[in-house]
């Protein structure tokens, strides 16, 4: 599955279960949290489709990076796959 969640205070309690049940069903999950009350152990962070951001929801630039669609979850060996479609087109003459 191709889709894509962000969850807010994802490395909490009731967060990380949300998180591992998405997970499950093949999501691929952003989670943004500032730790305060949440704990890295509570993620699968060894989960290729699972990726933590450290920071606030008070921080706006932050939040627009997290919920950014053009910014893809690609390690090198996908990134073909994963290229944003205007970086595919051939140019122009």
């Amino acid at each position: 599955m191709s889709k894509w969640v962000l969850i807010t205070g994802g490395a909490g309690f009731i967060g990380s279960h949300l998180v591992d049940a998405l997970l499950a069903k093949g999501y691929g999950v952003r989670v943004l949290d500032n730790l305060s009350t949440g704990k890295r152990s509570n993620l699968a962070l060894h989960n290729p489709r699972l990726e933590l951001l450290e920071g606030d929801v008070a921080d706006a630039a932050l939040v627009a990076r997290a919920a950014s669609v053009q910014r893809r979850w690609c390690t090198w060996r996908r990134w073909l796959r994963c290229r944003p479609r205007w970086m595919t087109r051939s140019a122009r003459t």
